[in-house]
Formats: C-alpha cells, structure tokens, sequence
C-alpha cells in the first residue's frame, strides 16, 4: 500500500526522524501505520507524483476521505515545500506586478491631485514708508482693483451677487495702510445721508463719505447703480474737480482719497436679474473706471473648505447648477455664498435637500427644480465634520 498525503488534524511526531509535527502540517502516511513528513518519505523527492489528499474527518478508526490531485513538477531537491514554492511563484509574481501598477497608478492620481490643487492668491504691497503688508486669500482680480486705486481712479466694480466685490474694497484699503468707509445706495438715499448736513444746534454731521472723502480713506459706494440722478450728480463735482460743496462750506479732496462704487449691472439700466436698477447718467459714468469682476472659483473653494472641510461635494454641486441653471434658467442663481452657507448648514447637520431648498432654490418653481436636480443630483455622502460634544 502506497503512502497517503494529508493535513494533520491532530499534532504528532514523525515515525521516522522522530521531530514533532504540527496541526494542519502536510504528512505521508499508510492507512493506520505511522505518520511521516514529507521529507521523510521516498514520496518527497519524486520529480512528479499523483497524490491523494485527505483530510481526518473524525476520531481513532474513522474513515479517511481522499480526494486526488495533481501537484506540479519541481527538479529541486527538498520535497513538498519546495515543490509548493516553485507551484506558487508565478502566482506571486503576478500578484506584485499587479500591486506595483494600482501604486503607479494611485501616485500618479495623487500628483495629478496635488497639481489641480489652487491656492488663493497673496499679495504683498510695499508701501511708501518702506513697510511691506501681507494680505492672504484675495480675489484673483484683487491686483487690478489694487493697482487702478494706486493709480488714483475712481473705480466701479459691477458683477455677478456674491463675488466678493466689497471684501476686495476693504481688502484694498488694508493694503494701502488707509481708512475704509462703506456705504449703501438706495433710491431713497437722501443728500444728507451721503454728504451730511448741519442740525438744529448749528453743528455738521458728518458722514462715511465726507469724513473719507476728507481724510484720504477707500470708501466703498455699493449699490451705485440703484442710487438717484440727484447723488450721482452731486457725486459729479466731488470726483472731477478735487473740492466738494459740503453743508458746512467747501472741503478739499483728500490726496490718497479712493472711491470703489460697485454693483450689479454695468449701469445701462434694468437687467432680467436686477430689474430695479437704474441707467447711469453719462457723466457719472465717465468719472470711473470700469472692472467687471467675475467668480473666483479657487477663493470659492477655499472659503468654503474653511467652513465647511467636508463640504467639497456640495461646492462641485452648486457649481454644476450654476453653469446649468444660467443656460437653462438664468433666473436662478447658484452664487458662491449658496457655497458658503450651504456648508455651514451642512456642518450643523442638515441634508443636502434642505441645505438646497434654503440656500439654492429659495422657492424656485417645482417644475424648475426637478428639471435642475435631474440634472444635477444632490451629492451623497457625509458632510457633516466630527465635533466634540460639549457637556
């Protein structure tokens, strides 16, 4: 009777060399005679042999099950082991090749990554006196708002809601070292709220605009475009001739004095979006530079990430509706604060369908939204940071 190959169930020692042999170990043995390893036996040198293995399926004197097959061919000398190492290495071999091209390829995903990554602008500006100041995270525009009020123009800064125009204004005013005013035109913006007047008491009472007017300030007008002919016109004077009639008599110009308007419209009149702005009277007009500033998408994803550091699915989302929803219903708008709040709802826990009925559709019609959200499905996923609870 030939020798039987099979895992051990029970640990034991080897008939022959007498070394011990474990649970699960290969060994060769007769049908209720001794237990060899593999070594041990005539079996484990042969260039190529059928074998049957089994396995013990039970106690003393049950029966053994055999089950045959072929093991490959192996020239050196050494037995099973060596044989089961010469079966396995092409195996081995595939499977490092395998791993070596996921890693090619997951380092060159990471690079590609890391070159897609955008990085707000930074600006330094050396001043006059020799000092030199920092400002982090501008607009990408911010340079040529910079350098056209370092060239002493009066600047108007129409675009889009939401692009940052009088965060770029003040950001200005910080670079130059000067004070910063702001104010906003309506309609109904009387004279006396943009160039003060003198009270009962005879004192004047100044304003955002005269005092920055005066000292040599950035003040920054929002909303020009929905202001009166009357304040444009007597804005007029004080932008063109360096003095202005005040309340309280003449006041001169102050030399470093900007003024940054901004709004909506490029000041030709009511637009689909903005259908209660005004036309610019012609002169007005004239006194300013025109910069038509537009979204920073690399300042959008950065502010955004601040918020929010989960939140870059729902910024690609609100992206995606704003590129569709401009050509296909320009009535809707997507801005980057849809981004910003979105993610600070998100981080307080609310879902991606509330954050966008809140901060996207704000009431849009049913059939508008199921047309936007069929073709820009709302992200998956978590978005919401992990906090410590606060007890």
């Amino acid at each position: 009777m030939g020798f039987t190959a099979f895992a051990a169930k029970y640990g034991g020692r080897c008939g022959k060399c007498g070394a011990s042999y474990g649970t699960g170990a290969m060994i060769y043995a007769r049908r209720g005679g001794h237990a060899y390893h593999a070594a041990c036996t005539e079996n484990g040198n042969r260039a190529q042999r059928e074998v049957a293995v089994g396995a013990i399926t039970g106690e003393k004197g049950d029966e053994m099950k055999e089950e045959k097959i072929i093991l490959p061919t192996t020239k050196t000398p050494g037995g099973l082991a060596e044989t089961l190492a010469a079966a396995v290495e092409p195996y081995i071999k595939i499977k490092g090749d395998d791993i070596r091209a996921e890693l090619d390829g997951r380092l060159t995903e990471i690079e590609e990554r890391i070159k897609s990554i955008r990085v707000p602008l930074t600006v330094d500006v050396r001043r006059s006196g020799g000092e030199t100041e920092r400002i982090d995270g501008v607009h990408r525009q911010f340079p040529a708002l910079l350098k056209l009020v370092q060239a002493g123009m009066n600047v108007y800064m129409h675009g889009a809601p939401g692009g940052g125009k009088s965060t770029a204004a003040g950001q200005v005013a910080k670079a130059l070292g000067r004070g910063y005013g702001h104010i906003t035109l309506m309609p109904t913006t009387t004279e006396s709220k943009v160039f003060g007047f003198i009270d009962a008491q005879g004192r004047s009472v100044e304003t955002v605009f005269t005092r920055g007017y005066v000292g040599g300030d950035v003040v920054c007008m929002e909303e020009v475009d929905n202001s009166s002919p009357m304040i444009q016109a007597f804005l007029n004077t004080c932008l063109e001739n360096g003095h202005a009639s005040l309340p309280w008599g003449m006041a001169a110009r102050g030399e470093t004095f900007a003024l940054i308007a901004t709004g909506n419209t490029c000041g030709r009149g009511a637009t689909l979006d903005h259908q209660e702005r005004r036309t610019m009277d012609a002169g007005f007009a004239d006194r300013f530079v025109f910069l038509k500033w537009e979204y920073d998408e690399t300042l959008e994803d950065t502010v955004t990430a601040a918020i929010n550091p989960l939140a870059g699915p729902w910024v690609e989302w609100v992206r995606r509706v704003r590129n569709y929803a401009d050509a296909h219903h320009p009535r809707l708008k997507a801005t980057p604060r849809a981004s910003f709040n979105g993610a600070r709802l998100l981080r307080e826990g609310f879902a991606a369908a509330d954050a966008a009925e809140m901060v996207v559709f704000k009431g849009v019609e049913a059939a508008v939204m199921a047309d936007v959200l069929r073709n820009c499905p709302l992200p998956s996923g978590a978005m919401v940071p992990a906090v410590e609870a606060v007890l």
